[in-house]
């Protein structure tokens, strides 16, 4: 018997339905709602962004020209011994100041440090709740390492499971999935992980990681990053 026009069958269901569609879709639209605060950083971007002491050294200035100019109101100092435009810098929501944080954190480093965690996730351009706290780093203690207000020290390998990216260092695709996970809520954790395997619909930035120590970045993997 012919059905009203406009209906389905019973057991079938229209496009864009999701009742019935299984956890499978259901979480994929979790998922893809949890990109609209889009926290994920570039790498180049970042750097280009900040202001260090060195730079006042190549144009013939005194590196206490900084201090002057953060006075006057023309920049902010987000770390000691690293600025950001102060105009720049209001204009940035705060996912991007976020990223800038940690690069200005790895400029002004006696030792390069190896991102993790949610760090390294925004990086990666995996799908985040909210914009973390803390940068995340690891730390070649087993018992830990020194967590201060703003950085979070975990222990690891810094060379194990480590790629670079754009002069940053940071723990891997999956390493960094796996750290993720087994601290959050399954749905949060269920978003982690499909983001590890997808593409933005709406590519607009594109991270370059290569392997610890090499020189050919274009002939290493890609991370896009979404609008």
């Amino acid at each position: 018997m012919r059905e009203r026009r406009g209906r389905t069958r019973r057991g079938t269901r229209r496009r864009g339905d999701i009742r019935g569609a299984g956890h499978g879709h259901v979480i994929h639209k979790f998922a893809q709602a949890l990109t609209s605060g889009h926290v994920r950083w570039n790498a180049w971007c970042m750097k280009s962004q900040l202001i260090l002491p060195e730079d006042m050294a190549l144009q013939g200035r005194d590196s206490r020209y900084l201090a002057k100019l953060q006075q006057r109101g023309q920049l902010v100092r987000i770390r000691r011994g690293a600025y950001v435009n102060a105009a720049t810098w209001e204009n940035l929501d705060s996912a991007t100041q976020y990223g800038l944080k940690s690069a200005a954190f790895q400029a002004r480093s006696q030792r390069p440090p190896v991102f993790c965690h949610a760090t390294a996730a925004l990086l990666w351009g995996l799908w985040l709740v909210g914009k973390p706290q803390k940068i995340h780093i690891i730390t070649a203690s087993r018992a830990g390492g020194r967590s201060h207000h703003d950085v979070s020290a975990h222990p690891g390998s810094l060379t194990c499971n480590v790629v670079q990216c754009g002069g940053l260092l940071l723990t891997d695709k999956l390493t960094t999935t796996l750290q993720l996970i087994t601290g959050l809520p399954f749905e949060h954790a269920v978003a982690i992980c499909d983001s590890s395997l997808h593409s933005p619909w709406r590519p607009k930035l594109e991270n370059i990681f290569s392997a610890l120590g090499s020189r050919h970045p274009r002939r290493s993997s890609r991370a896009v990053l979404a609008q």
